[in-house]
């Protein structure tokens, strides 16, 4: 799995690509000037930078930095759970690990089952559904508080394909939105 990255001060025109982190950004990972670093450094002015374990650099032929998960074992720790509860999450990935559970983002307690917010893609993410393909859990004090999911299959992203995600959190329009296509 990958996580695409850009260099922070990259114009990207062709793309139209314009955003700048303001006072509700919590988390903007546009690239990395050190591509060599164990530490992803976030550009939204929260320091909320992510510890790198065992994932690493590689460059595209158009000059982009991304980050590389075996995944197995890899990942990367950004302790912002709660910031993560309203809002929206962007990312772009790429899987080409048929029938396997694969993480985009974990963040907070995971391993007591507390506080953590997930988003994920495979093998049925959740476990409530079988045919689950991507799902976004948000989990305070051990109780859900809330849980969406795609369901069309649970390798239907696992295509070796780049996919844009985005899901929006905010207790009234709450949902779920890949490559331009609403969930």
């Amino acid at each position: 799995m990958s996580l695409m990255l850009r260099p922070p001060l990259q114009a990207r025109a062709n793309s139209g690509l314009t955003f700048r982190p303001d006072a509700n950004t919590v988390l903007w990972l546009p690239g990395q000037d050190d591509a060599y670093s164990a530490t992803i450094r976030d550009r939204s002015g929260k320091g909320n930078n992510g510890s790198i374990t065992g994932a690493t650099w590689k460059r595209n032929s158009q000059g982009l930095w991304y980050l590389h998960f075996d995944g197995t074992d890899d990942d990367v720790d950004i302790p912002i759970a709660a910031a993560l509860t309203a809002g929206t999450f962007v990312a772009w990935f790429r899987s080409s690990t048929s029938g396997a559970r694969n993480a985009l983002l974990g963040s907070g307690e995971l391993d007591s089952n507390q506080n953590y917010v997930t988003v994920e893609i495979g093998g049925s993410p959740s476990g409530a559904y079988a045919d689950e393909s991507f799902a976004y859990s948000v989990v305070d004090a051990g109780v859900s508080k809330l849980e969406m999911y795609v369901r069309n299959g649970t390798d239907f992203y696992n295509d070796g394909a780049c996919h844009l995600a985005v899901v929006r959190v905010d207790g009234v329009a709450n949902g779920i939105n890949i490559d331009g296509k609403a969930q």
